[in-house]
């Protein structure tokens, strides 16, 4: 089954949960603007790799978990 980018989006928001951040507190220790996380997380735009480490390197995470299957 492929990963889709609302599944990236539900992976991104479920690991900022589990940290405890709001997605502003996330916008600003990655450098993304809080519109980006937020259509991030709710799968409406295609997230460049670029970004996407920004964010697993916010969370403290490892890209791969945003793209292993469950």
């Amino acid at each position: 089954m492929a990963i889709t980018l609302k599944d990236v989006g539900d992976r991104v928001r479920a690991a900022r949960k589990n940290q405890g951040l709001t997605q502003i507190e996330l916008s600003k220790k990655c450098g993304l603007c809080i519109q980006a996380i937020r259509v991030i997380e709710q799968g409406n735009t295609c997230i460049s790799i670029k970004n996407l480490i920004k964010i697993s390197a916010a969370l403290g995470k490892r890209l791969v978990i945003f793209f292993d299957e469950m």
